[in-house]
């Protein structure tokens, strides 16, 4: 399931709902399938932040909160993904300080 916004931004379609994430065009921002071990091990949010994602049209970063979704008995049985996009990755406000 997902939002107007997520389904312009990533290309989502009806035919999408089911297929796994790392399939679609979300999965190429981050390493999905290391976080899901991440999240069904320790079954807590989940935040990456700065993410870059670059397609052939433009570039765009992102934050991003993944909570899961856990049954009464305690078995994780899915996920939430919040993708937060930034203009621009924090350290890129940055400037450099000269030393000396």
């Amino acid at each position: 399931m997902a939002n107007e916004q997520a389904c312009t931004l990533f290309g989502l379609k009806d035919d999408d709902l089911g297929v796994r994430v790392e399939d679609l065009r979300i999965g190429q921002i981050v390493n999905l399938r290391d976080l899901m071990k991440r999240l069904n091990r320790d079954r807590c949010l989940i935040s990456e932040k700065n993410l870059e994602w670059t397609t052939s049209h433009s570039t765009r970063y992102f934050d991003i909160h993944i909570t899961p979704i856990i049954k009464p008995n305690g078995s994780l049985i899915g996920a939430n993904l919040t993708f937060i996009t930034t203009p621009l990755p924090n350290y890129k406000y940055l400037k450099p300080v000269e030393i000396g």
